[in-house]
């Protein structure tokens, strides 16, 4: 009986030492399997987007500290507008008292060109067809409301047929619009305004007189320290 077990024992010990040399060789023969099961356990799970790619996490917040930034916008150059070489060019307009007590304005094109006149509530426009106006100065608006006129100001506005030269006015007028041939081929456009139904310029005098009248006497008020309701300690 003892002869039979160890003869069985032995064989059970020559079976598993036989076996370990398979067992190693086939773990040595396929590690790139072993290596994928590893990361496939270790790398976080991505969520595929709509368009079939992965959408990659974003990255966990810094712990050390620090400073971060981030570069304002561009911003766009604005387009800049064609211009036609061979378009009229106007100038800025020009204002002037007649010892009359009419007044006129005056714009230089400089090459002829049609006019039409438009009218609306408390402004007279002319258009100029197909003329242009350059750079931001030249339409900046003319102020005329310190003279005795019917006008408060003028100015040169860009419209997709030309150019209009706008008037606007404190009191119903009459105006009258004539054109004259200009040195080099340019054309003078005058737009005369007759005198005004009233006097203006004493009451723009006595408006700016009497806001500097009340801007001295600020000044010479004496400072008075602010009132406080404390009460009194007895």
């Amino acid at each position: 009986m003892s002869h039979g077990l160890s003869r069985w024992a032995v064989r059970v010990v020559l079976g598993g030492v036989l076996a370990l040399p398979g067992v190693a060789r086939a773990q040595q023969a396929d590690p790139a399997t072993s290596s994928e099961a590893v990361s496939s356990q270790a790398a976080p799970s991505e969520a595929p987007s709509g368009d079939g790619t992965t959408k990659k996490e974003p990255p966990p917040p810094s712990i050390t500290g620090g400073y971060s930034w981030k570069d304002p916008p561009k911003r766009r150059a604005a387009a800049r507008v064609k211009r036609d070489p061979n378009a009229p060019l106007v100038s800025f307009p020009t204002f002037r008292m007649l010892p009359d007590g009419r007044s006129q304005l005056t714009v230089l094109v400089s090459k002829k060109t049609s006019i039409e006149q438009r009218v609306a509530a408390g402004r007279l426009s002319f258009l100029l067809r197909g003329a242009e106006v350059v750079g931001h100065v030249a339409t900046l608006p003319l102020v005329v409301v310190h003279f005795d006129t019917p006008a408060t100001r003028a100015r040169l506005q860009r419209t997709k047929q030309g150019v209009e030269l706008v008037i606007e006015l404190r009191e119903a007028a009459r105006l009258q619009q004539t054109t004259a041939d200009g040195p080099g081929g340019s054309m003078l456009v005058t737009v005369e305004l007759p005198k005004a139904q009233r006097t203006y310029t004493d009451e723009e005098a006595r408006r700016l007189h009497g806001t500097k009248r009340r801007a001295r006497v600020e000044r010479s008020r004496p400072l008075q320290a602010p009132t406080s309701s404390r009460r009194s300690l007895r």
